[in-house]
C-alpha cells in the first residue's frame, strides 16, 4: 500500500483495523470518506478501466433537480472469463415508470451487480455492528434504502467478478461452523424484525423465519447458544412468535437432517 500511495497522484487513506468482518471495514472507510460517491471493491474483484468514468457520466446525466431521488447507479459484472452476469436491459430503462424499471432490472439479475453509491447516504446509514457477528448481510442496508430512493440503471459491464474453485465438500462443511451459524442467525432475525417496515415480501419473511428457527436448533444441538443480547431478545412481534412456535418441530427435524448430512460429508472429506 505504501508503494501504491507513492505511485498515484490522488489522495489515498489506508486504514488498518482488527478483523471484525467486511461490514465493519466498510463502515470504517465510509466514516472517513469525503467524496460525493462511493464504490466498494473486494479483494477478489476488479474494476474495468472505464468503471469510474462511466458511472460518473451516468450519475451527472441525471437532472440535478432529480438527483436527490436516487441512491446509486447500478451496472453489471462479468466473470473472469468475460461472460456477462445477467440479461440485457432495454435502452429506455430509465425513462420507464420506476416500479416497472425496477421490476425489469430485478428480473435481469442473475448474480453479482456493481453499484456507485451516494456518499452522504452511506455515511448516514452504516451497517449495524452487532456483538459477535462477523458477516452482516449487505442487503440489510439495501433493504433500508431501496423503498425510499431510486436506482439509475446501466446496461454496461463494469466490474470483473472472480469466482473461487467449486469445492462443495469444503463449502458445505463450513456452513455448519459456529461463527457461520451465528452470522446467519442474526441476519435472519434482522429481516424478521424489520422486513415489514421496509416492504419485504411475505415469502421472504417466511423463509427467514424458517432459517432463524433452524439455525437456533443447529446452534443448540451442535454448540452452545450465544449469550449476546440480540440473540437473547428473539423475535418481538406476536405474529412472528406464533410462527416460531409453529415452526419449532419442523425446523428441529430439518436441523437434525442437516447435521446428519454434514457429518456424512465430513467423513467423506476426511477419507
Amino acid at each position: 500500500m505504501e508503494e501504491y500511495m507513492k505511485r498515484v497522484d490522488y489522495p489515498v487513506a489506508y486504514i488498518t483495523k482488527e478483523n471484525g468482518g467486511v461490514h465493519t471495514a466498510r463502515n470504517a472507510g465510509i466514516k472517513i470518506s469525503r467524496g460525493e460517491m462511493i464504490a466498494f471493491l473486494d479483494s477478489d474483484d476488479e474494476f474495468r478501466p472505464n468503471f469510474m468514468s462511466t458511472f460518473l457520466e451516468a450519475w451527472y446525466s441525471i437532472p440535478e433537480d432529480r438527483r436527490d431521488e436516487y441512491r446509486e447507479c447500478n451496472a453489471f459484472c462479468v466473470t473472469q472469463s468475460g461472460k456477462r452476469i445477467g440479461r440485457h436491459l432495454p435502452k429506455n430503462i430509465n425513462e420507464l415508470p420506476y416500479n416497472e424499471a425496477r421490476r425489469i432490472a430485478d428480473a435481469s439479475k442473475e448474480g453479482e451487480k456493481c453499484g456507485f453509491l451516494r456518499g452522504d447516504l452511506m455515511r448516514e446509514n452504516p451497517w449495524p455492528e452487532p456483538e459477535g457477528v462477523k458477516v452482516v448481510a449487505e442487503s440489510i442496508l439495501w433493504c433500508k434504502l431501496r423503498n425510499k430512493y431510486k436506482t439509475w440503471f446501466l446496461d454496461n459491464e463494469l466490474r470483473v467478478y472472480h469466482t473461487e474453485s467449486d469445492d462443495r465438500l469444503t463449502s458445505m462443511s463450513s456452513k455448519f461452523k459456529k461463527q457461520n451459524l451465528i452470522n446467519s442467525l442474526y441476519n435472519s432475525l434482522w429481516f424478521i424484525d424489520n422486513g415489514r417496515m421496509y416492504g419485504l415480501e411475505k415469502k421472504e419473511l417466511f423463509i427467514n423465519a424458517v432459517k432463524f428457527s433452524t439455525f437456533k436448533h443447529l446452534l443448540k444441538l451442535k454448540y452452545d447458544y450465544p449469550e449476546y443480547e440480540w440473540a437473547k431478545k428473539d423475535v418481538y412481534l406476536f405474529v412472528d412468535k406464533l410462527v416460531q412456535i409453529a415452526l419449532w418441530f419442523p425446523s428441529l427435524v430439518a436441523a437434525i437432517v442437516y447435521l446428519c448430512r454434514n457429518n456424512n460429508i465430513d467423513k467423506k472429506h476426511h477419507e
